[in-house]
């Protein structure tokens, strides 16, 4: 197959991206219901008394993470003849977080036995330490969440094959991934970025669950196909 701004690229660009989201949206939902901000003893019991739905979060993370490493060529073959070294860059940006996001795994995992154990201050501390680790991890994956969205959001708007108007939700969504990144690397409670924040959040989620959509469902403008010889 020739790879290239042509329908089946895209529609596979679609699929992986939707295996993204699918994966780490889920595992993003159901660990916010499991850990317990500031409260390490519940955050375990927690885990002990849903292990099972901790084990699929961890592999919606996996899945995920998967997913997003294989859609980095695709989209630089599909961006390719728009921009070249913006291709290569936009590629480069999403494979950079995915070894940091998957290193927080295990830390996950090794939070398994300490919640079956009896809730010692020793326990507790152990816990903590692997929370905290797990969040400082996805901090620094986050930033590089926020900066691919820039050069997929500019490629977006010059491709003349995918809607323009995605392109700049997907920048604005940008901002706030590095926004709440740098907010609470910077302040413990995110200061007043935090209330910026969530609608920069919200608008790139409808750009990128619109970009899936149109990814799947039309692939690539007629026109461009054509062009292309598809």
């Amino acid at each position: 197959m020739d790879l290239g701004p042509n329908k089946p690229t895209a529609r596979l660009a679609g699929a992986l991206y939707l295996a993204l989201a699918v994966g780490s949206g889920f595992a993003f939902i159901t660990l916010a219901k499991i850990v317990v901000r500031g409260d390490t003893a519940a955050t375990l019991e927690n885990i002990g008394r849903s292990e099972t739905l901790f084990r699929l979060a961890m592999v919606g993370d996996v899945v995920g993470q998967v997913a997003f490493a294989l859609l980095a060529p695709v989209l630089y073959a599909l961006f390719k003849p728009v921009d070249r070294v913006q291709a290569a860059l936009l590629a480069i940006l999403i494979l950079v977080p995915v070894p940091i996001a998957l290193a927080s795994v295990p830390q996950l995992f090794a939070l398994l036995p300490l919640a079956h154990l009896p809730g010692t201050a020793s326990t507790a501390a152990q816990a903590a330490t692997l929370l905290d680790a797990r969040a400082g991890g996805i901090l620094v994956a986050q930033v590089f969440w926020g900066l691919w969205l820039i050069p997929f959001g500019w490629l977006t708007w010059k491709s003349g094959f995918l809607p323009k108007l995605l392109g700049p939700l997907l920048g604005l969504g940008s901002v706030g991934y590095l926004l709440d990144s740098f907010g609470k690397l910077l302040l413990p409670d995110g200061g007043a970025i935090a209330a910026v924040v969530p609608t920069c959040m919200v608008v790139s989620t409808i750009a990128e669950l619109a970009m899936v959509g149109w990814l799947l469902i039309f692939g690539i403008k007629a026109s461009a196909s054509t062009k292309q010889g598809t």
